[in-house]
């Protein structure tokens, strides 16, 4: 049982999301000392909050206590504030921010942190772990690997800084470019790495209303001018893993419905202009898969000339 001032609010996780394209999540980070005391800090992002101090959502930390002990807390702000639970807005902006890991340590002069790697990269389109010198000293990718051992006393600050994913409520986006068939992967939720160098990223905005029927599914980084086929199957693949297909993995499959072939734009960018369910002949209560198969007929990295999206799943509802 951890002492009363070492346990912060846990928030719960589900909030109505009115924006389009709002993030409604939260991501805790786990810091303890080795020795049985352990600070799980909180950082997400809701429709219902704001970047500020939210009563009920967000919960301040004290002053760390006086050295040598162990402590750790969240720093946002300006100024800087100590939060043991800080969840922004999520009014879908995809910039990245900036939060502050605030380290003290006991006398054993060890702090581990740890997370979920998989729930950080299901959420957050890039983010990393670094020292405040920008030295290179530390620099963790939090997406794929899990925890963090510091035993040099002079990194009290550490700076955490995350891209919230774009996301649409009722749709989660899985198959996230790794393992690729040419040693392509990508490493910010999307699809395996093309010719231009970047990954194919797949996410939705809109409702999953079948009677409201504004779904639209998006992909940017694609290859400018080049079509791709828009495509919904009733199974993940391989469990959500996906199996080698061209440059990619083939995610969504069985009873494979096409649904529009678009052209990208000059920047990359594609996007659905028709009647989701109607053209996948959905019901309510159906979970559904996406996914975008694409041209990349110059540069690209197997030789495949074709590539895909990472996976896309959407629940419909009435």
């Amino acid at each position: 049982m951890l002492p009363k001032r070492l346990a912060p609010l846990l928030l719960a996780t589900t909030w109505a999301a009115p924006s389009l394209h709002a993030q409604d999540f939260a991501l805790s980070l786990s810091v303890d000392d080795g020795q049985g005391t352990t600070y799980q800090l909180a950082l997400g992002f809701s429709p219902s909050t704001t970047d500020d101090y939210d009563p009920g959502a967000d919960s301040y930390a004290p002053p760390a206590p006086p050295t040598p002990s162990f402590d750790a807390a969240l720093g946002w702000g300006s100024p800087i504030d100590r939060y043991y639970t800080q969840i922004l807005l999520g009014d879908g902006d995809l910039a990245p921010h900036l939060f502050e890991v605030q380290l003290q340590y006991d006398t054993n002069q060890l702090i581990h942190l740890s997370w979920d790697a998989t729930a950080w990269a299901e959420r957050t389109s890039s983010c990393t772990l670094r020292d405040p010198f920008g030295a290179g000293l530390i620099d963790i990718n939090m997406q794929s690997e899990s925890e963090l051992t510091l035993t040099n006393t002079a990194f009290t600050l550490l700076h955490l800084e995350l891209t919230p994913s774009p996301w649409s409520p009722g749709t989660d986006t899985y198959c996230h470019g790794d393992p690729c068939p040419c040693g392509n992967p990508s490493t910010d939720g999307s699809g395996c790495l093309n010719g231009s160098g970047a990954g194919a990223l797949l996410w939705a905005s809109g409702s999953v209303s079948i009677t409201n029927a504004d779904l639209s599914l998006h992909t940017q980084g694609l290859i400018p001018e080049q079509p791709g086929l828009y495509f919904q199957g009733n199974n993940a693949i391989n469990g959500g893993i996906g199996t080698f297909f061209g440059d990619g993995l083939r995610c969504a499959g069985g009873a494979v419905r096409r649904l529009q072939v678009v052209f990208a734009d000059a920047t990359g960018n594609s996007q659905t202009s028709i009647d989701l369910p109607a053209s996948g002949a959905v019901s309510p209560g159906e979970i559904k898969h996406y996914q975008l198969w694409y041209r990349d007929p110059n540069l690209s990295p197997c030789g495949a000339g074709f590539n895909l999206s990472n996976g896309l799943s959407a629940t419909w509802e009435a």
